[in-house]
């Protein structure tokens, strides 16, 4: 008969065993573990650096493509020139990156992911103001809310503009204001930044002068002379709570507008604001597929 002493003593002996086999093994798992990561790590980070620089290279590229397009194509034919446009990089990319790399790259448009859409001044009504889009086409209005993007807003004045208020209001209640004041067929364009000083940017020198402002880019050009001011992109915070007109109908000229967001008022049409593009990579190690969506092209 086995004693209490020698059964202790087993009990002991077993699970001293088996506290050193689960130890032995947490060892061998543990050092397997690191050995493993280290072994990959070198090639892995090599490929993974290789990629990322690749695809930043080419959202750069992109970026680049995307916004001349923009600046040198109506609305309505965007998205066929930039296609063209893409299919161009593409065989550009191909030629540069497949003879150093191996890898080869196709882009196209991906008009569905894409967010937006554009507003113009509609010279079917008389006479041509900045009016909503949709009937009765009222003078204060509201052209866009909850955007996170403005890609294009353009517009061509003249002197007989008068009174007309821009407003743009940040995601913390700060208010950017453009106005255009007339007399006589003069004309100026007045802007007040939040908590700032209004400031007259630019101002016609003879009756009925065109102004031509891009407040994208801060620029005010008449007469050939450009003069520049603080953006509400400079100025208010993003996303844009709303974009707003008031008295629509006393603008003389033509409008051009671009965006993400709601158009609660109406839109001209469905524009790619932030286009998304399609990628697909293929190379003697790796072949992927990737969309990117191209933000603050301009």
């Amino acid at each position: 008969m086995v004693s209490t002493a020698d059964t202790r003593g087993q009990l002991l002996l077993v699970g001293g065993i088996a506290i050193a086999i689960v130890f032995l093994l947490s060892i061998i798992l543990t050092n397997s573990l690191v050995v493993t990561t280290y072994t990959a790590t070198p090639e892995s980070a090599d490929r993974i650096e290789e990629v990322e620089d690749r695809e930043t290279a080419v959202r750069q590229d992109l970026t680049t493509v995307a916004a001349a397009v923009r600046n040198n194509t109506t609305f309505s034919n965007f998205n066929s020139t930039f296609n063209t446009s893409l299919q161009n990089y593409t065989r550009y990319r191909t030629r540069v990156s497949g003879s150093q790399s191996g890898v080869y790259i196709n882009a196209t448009l991906n008009a569905t992911a894409s967010n937006g859409g554009y507003i113009r001044s509609t010279p079917s009504i008389t006479p041509v103001g900045f009016r909503a889009p949709t009937p009765p086409n009222p003078s204060d209005w509201v052209v866009a809310e909850d955007v996170d993007s403005v890609s294009v807003f353009n517009f061509t004045a003249t002197g007989d503009s008068e009174d007309f208020v821009l407003t743009v209001e940040g995601d913390s209640g700060d208010v950017w204001e453009l106005e255009i004041t007339g007399s006589s067929g003069y004309g100026e364009v007045v802007v007040t930044p939040p908590g700032g000083t209004a400031t007259t940017v630019c101002s016609s020198t003879s009756p009925g002068e065109d102004i031509d402002v891009d407040l994208v880019a801060g620029t005010c050009t008449v007469g050939g002379t450009t003069s520049t001011f603080a953006t509400f992109e400079s100025s208010v915070d993003e996303p844009y709570d709303e974009i707003a007109v008031q008295k629509g109908n006393k603008f003389r000229g033509y409008v051009w507008y671009a965006s993400t967001g709601t158009f609660s008022n109406g839109k001209t049409g469905g524009y790619p604001a932030t286009p998304a593009v399609d990628l697909t990579y293929t190379g003697p190690q790796t072949s992927y597929n990737r969309t990117i969506v191209l933000e603050n092209e301009t």
